[in-house]
């Protein structure tokens, strides 16, 4: 319990949601969310991804890097995240297989928007 009020504390001294896709950091904020995914919080690792993915430091090898640390912890934002990169080819080759193996994942993970996307790209890949 401690250690989540912890994560929740930090989430809202960052000024972080969990539907925030482009976080406004300071490099103060992104120094301490560094600090948070390098000790394994997957929520850190995910919205470090969503800086470098949808904001002008665009660094898609950073972001696919973060989204599949968060990912493999349980993160299934993270797992969408990359799904929609599978995608769209964006920074990777475009491929649906894959980009519904991650959707799949985030789906388990309880990711609703993931669990949409599953039957979203199962239809086109039959079509």
């Amino acid at each position: 319990m401690k250690f989540t009020n912890i994560i929740f504390t930090s989430v809202l001294a960052l000024g972080l949601t969990a539907c925030d896709n482009s976080p406004n950091l300071t490099q103060t904020d992104r120094a301490r969310l560094e600090q948070q995914a390098a000790a394994g919080n997957a929520y850190a690792m995910n919205k470090l991804g969503e800086y470098y993915h949808f904001t002008p430091a665009l660094d898609l090898e950073k972001a696919k890097s973060y989204y599949e640390r968060a990912a493999a912890a349980g993160n299934g934002e993270a797992a969408n995240h990359l799904g929609r990169i599978y995608t769209n080819g964006e920074g990777v080759t475009k491929d649906m297989v894959k980009a519904l193996e991650w959707y799949e994942m985030g789906a388990k993970l309880g990711n609703k928007e993931a669990a949409y996307n599953v039957q979203s790209v199962k239809s086109a890949i039959t079509k």
